[in-house]
């Protein structure tokens, strides 16, 4: 609001004052006045105008601009008090001038006729001027305000969806990672408790450390090792599993949970039972602002990996909301599933 006003304060400074000079001007030429009493009637007549009858009318015309806005049924009544409020302010102007200003400003014999012709002509035009420029600023800082606004709910929708696809992640995670547990219970595995103090770590991360917008590239790659080793106690050695990450800045951020995904399609797939002996392969590389993610796996031939589940059109769209510079290719060859995510970790939206 303060700020509102201080930009109104400083226009009409600025708009006063160039017409002081206009009227300046006009005076050393036509009257011949000497410099001192040209400044004098100059500043006094104009600053009369301003104040009595062009505030006044401006503001009294964005109430009517307020009021019946741009839509069609309004057109006609918006047209209609403009004209009439711009028509009663260039008769007061031309009535201050010639009842007022000429007499007791100027000291000069006012014109014979008030409702001379060239007079009311040049009233009317210099009230348009004014209002033509107060309305186009006016309007260009409506336009301004509403693009920002536009701005803001898209940004809220975008996080509404973006915190809409993590709170799909953490129960698509849970569900994996129960699983786990569960066939390691069946087996009667002495690595069941040691996999559920695990999975407890695991959740602490999910539930307190992915609220953010980001978090450092470390966190990430610990949460993934984590995971890795605990799918590593599930299937013992009916997997070969190889993980390699390397990061030159461990505080380098991303958006949590991005890479989980594709690291859980690879287990889901390459853990299948129809696979006889399955492996996965992951391959991190972070440096210079670029990520470069791979994850290969085995899966038997005939299946879909990259169409089941809701993890990889989820990374998707996730990616889609958060950068503005990436390259997400699946591929499937033979008996081998490939994933590869190549990120510029700098263009976060």
């Amino acid at each position: 609001m303060r700020k509102r006003w201080v930009n109104h304060f400083l226009f009409w400074l600025l708009y006063t004052a160039f017409e002081i000079y206009t009227e300046f001007e006009w005076f050393l030429g036509q009257y011949h006045f000497s410099v001192a009493r040209s400044i004098r009637v100059a500043v006094l007549a104009e600053t009369l105008l301003v104040l009595a009858v062009k505030i006044p009318m401006v503001y009294v015309v964005f109430g009517v601009f307020e009021r019946y806005g741009f839509s069609r049924q309004n057109r006609l009544r918006l047209i209609v008090w403009t004209s009439v409020a711009l028509v009663v302010a260039a008769f007061l102007s031309r009535m201050l001038t010639v009842h007022f200003i000429y007499p007791e400003i100027y000291q000069l014999e006012p014109p014979r006729y008030f409702a001379e012709y060239q007079g009311l002509i040049n009233a009317f035009m210099d009230i348009i001027f004014i209002a033509g420029i107060a309305i186009a600023l006016k309007q260009h800082s409506v336009s301004n305000k509403l693009i920002r606004r536009e701005k803001a709910l898209q940004k809220e929708k975008l996080e509404t969806e973006l915190n809409f696809l993590k709170a799909q992640i953490n129960p698509h995670f849970m569900f994996n990672t129960l699983n786990s547990i569960y066939a390691l219970a069946l087996k009667k595995s002495d690595d069941t408790p040691s996999v559920v103090v695990k999975l407890s770590e695991l959740l602490r991360f999910v539930l307190y450390e992915t609220q953010s917008r980001s978090i450092p590239i470390g966190r990430e790659v610990e949460f993934l090792s984590g995971y890795i080793a605990l799918e590593k106690m599930r299937y013992d050695e009916r997997i070969d599993i190889d993980f390699n990450a390397k990061v030159d800045d461990n505080q380098t951020p991303i958006v949590p949970l991005l890479l989980v995904p594709l690291v859980e399609n690879a287990f889901k797939h390459g853990g299948s039972e129809t696979v006889a002996r399955g492996f996965i392969r992951i391959d991190l590389v972070v440096g210079n602002g670029r990520l470069d993610f791979s994850v290969e796996n085995s899966f038997e031939p005939g299946a879909s990996p990259e169409k089941s589940g809701i993890g990889l059109a989820n990374l998707r769209r996730q990616l889609e909301l958060s950068y503005a510079d990436f390259r997400l290719e699946t591929s499937a060859d033979g008996g081998t599933f490939g994933a590869t995510l190549q990120l510029n970790l700098t263009s976060v939206l």
